[in-house]
Protein backbone atom coordinates (compact mmCIF):
# COMPACT_ATOMS: atom_id res chain seq x y z
CA UNK A 1 0.00 0.00 0.00
CA UNK A 2 1.29 3.38 -0.55
CA UNK A 3 1.83 5.96 2.13
CA UNK A 4 0.53 9.40 1.11
CA UNK A 5 1.70 12.33 2.63
CA UNK A 6 -0.38 14.83 4.12
CA UNK A 7 1.46 18.09 4.80
CA UNK A 8 -1.95 20.39 4.97
CA UNK A 9 -5.42 21.22 4.68
CA UNK A 10 -4.77 21.35 0.94
CA UNK A 11 -3.54 17.25 0.94
CA UNK A 12 -6.34 16.03 3.20
CA UNK A 13 -9.06 18.16 0.53
CA UNK A 14 -7.71 16.57 -2.49
CA UNK A 15 -7.30 13.03 -0.54
CA UNK A 16 -11.50 13.44 0.40
CA UNK A 17 -12.02 14.54 -3.44
CA UNK A 18 -10.60 11.53 -4.81
CA UNK A 19 -11.63 9.22 -2.42
CA UNK A 20 -15.07 10.97 -2.43
CA UNK A 21 -17.15 7.94 -3.27
CA UNK A 22 -15.60 6.57 -0.15
CA UNK A 23 -16.97 9.52 2.02
CA UNK A 24 -20.38 9.34 0.47
CA UNK A 25 -21.45 5.64 0.29
CA UNK A 26 -21.24 4.74 3.56
CA UNK A 27 -22.62 8.23 4.88
CA UNK A 28 -25.78 7.35 2.07
CA UNK A 29 -25.76 3.30 3.48
CA UNK A 30 -25.57 4.94 7.10
CA UNK A 31 -28.42 7.17 6.93
CA UNK A 32 -30.52 4.66 5.08
CA UNK A 33 -29.79 2.00 7.63
CA UNK A 34 -30.85 4.73 10.82
CA UNK A 35 -34.07 5.57 8.76
CA UNK A 36 -35.04 2.08 8.82
CA UNK A 37 -34.20 1.47 11.72
CA UNK A 38 -36.59 4.99 12.97
CA UNK A 39 -38.95 3.44 11.23
CA UNK A 40 -39.18 -0.06 12.27
CA UNK A 41 -39.33 0.75 16.03
CA UNK A 42 -42.64 1.15 18.19
CA UNK A 43 -43.17 4.53 19.90
CA UNK A 44 -42.25 4.94 23.59
CA UNK A 45 -43.78 8.20 24.56
CA UNK A 46 -45.18 7.95 27.18
CA UNK A 47 -46.76 10.99 29.24
CA UNK A 48 -48.81 11.14 32.28
CA UNK A 49 -49.96 13.92 33.98
CA UNK A 50 -51.73 14.33 37.77
CA UNK A 51 -53.53 17.39 38.66
CA UNK A 52 -54.15 18.30 42.41
CA UNK A 53 -56.53 20.19 43.43
CA UNK A 54 -56.87 21.26 47.05
CA UNK A 55 -59.50 23.23 48.80
CA UNK A 56 -59.66 26.77 49.50
CA UNK A 57 -56.91 27.88 52.43
CA UNK A 58 -58.48 31.56 52.90
CA UNK A 59 -62.05 31.51 54.74
CA UNK A 60 -65.13 32.68 52.09
CA UNK A 61 -65.55 35.67 54.30
CA UNK A 62 -62.11 37.47 53.23
CA UNK A 63 -62.32 35.92 49.53
CA UNK A 64 -65.33 36.92 47.01
CA UNK A 65 -66.10 33.79 45.34
CA UNK A 66 -65.66 33.96 41.63
CA UNK A 67 -67.25 30.78 40.61
CA UNK A 68 -70.15 32.30 39.29
CA UNK A 69 -68.12 34.20 36.64
CA UNK A 70 -70.32 36.95 35.51
CA UNK A 71 -69.63 40.16 33.06
CA UNK A 72 -69.26 42.21 36.08
CA UNK A 73 -66.18 39.62 37.55
CA UNK A 74 -64.46 39.22 34.12
CA UNK A 75 -64.22 43.32 33.81
CA UNK A 76 -62.93 43.55 36.65
CA UNK A 77 -60.42 41.26 36.81
CA UNK A 78 -59.19 42.33 32.99
CA UNK A 79 -58.90 45.98 34.38
CA UNK A 80 -56.74 44.77 37.17
CA UNK A 81 -54.88 42.54 34.90
CA UNK A 82 -54.71 44.97 32.17
CA UNK A 83 -54.45 48.48 32.59
CA UNK A 84 -56.14 50.72 30.31
CA UNK A 85 -52.96 51.70 28.65
CA UNK A 86 -52.51 47.78 27.53
CA UNK A 87 -56.21 46.87 26.56
CA UNK A 88 -57.09 45.70 23.10
CA UNK A 89 -59.75 48.19 21.52
CA UNK A 90 -61.66 46.90 18.62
Amino acid sequence: MKLVNLSGPQDVAALLIRRKWWVILPFIGLSAAVMLITTMLPPMYVSQSLIIINPRAVPNDFVKDLGNSNAENFDRLATKAFPPAFRHVE
